[in-house]
């Protein structure tokens, strides 16, 4: 399951990353789900668009719905958003992307997650959250971290 949004526009990864995430998802042997939450429809059908056919957009949910879909995935991906910390205190295993905060102060908490992180080098635990970007996450570093967190299931 891939979740395309965030609170903040500089944490979200770009549809066309997602899509290709998503594609290199489904060669994996996953099936891929683009969930969804207000204000980003048009962006999850992007994705959809973009990646491979068998990439399907998830229906709308409310917050009950969302955390079961969560509970049930095989694998969650998404950037520093509520969400990703949900499915990874549910216990699934959850890949969070973050491009702009510092993981070790906001990352999520679980025995099944991984990181990838672009931000800028950490705050410290009493700094902002905010640290800025120094690159983005690419497909490739996110399928490989994927990858690592399933045991290289390919």
């Amino acid at each position: 399951m891939l979740l395309p949004g965030a609170g903040r526009p500089d944490k979200i990864l770009s549809p066309a990353v997602l899509a290709e995430v998503a594609t290199r998802l489904v060669g994996r042997g996953l099936d891929t789900v683009v969930a969804w939450g207000p204000a980003e429809e048009g962006r999850a059908r992007e994705i959809v668009e973009l990646a491979a056919d068998e990439v399907h957009l998830a229906p709308p949910t409310d917050l009950l719905e969302l955390a079961a879909l969560l509970s049930a995935a095989g694998l969650v991906v998404g950037g520093d958003t509520g969400p990703v910390h949900l499915a990874a205190s549910l216990g699934t295993p959850t890949l969070a992307v973050f491009l702009t905060t510092d993981p070790e102060r906001n990352g999520p908490v679980g025995e099944r997650v991984g990181i990838v992180t672009g931000a800028a080098a950490g705050c410290g635990p009493s700094g902002s959250a905010t640290t800025g970007r120094e690159r983005d996450g690419s497909a490739i570093e996110i399928d490989a971290a994927a990858g690592e967190l399933l045991g290289s299931r390919s």
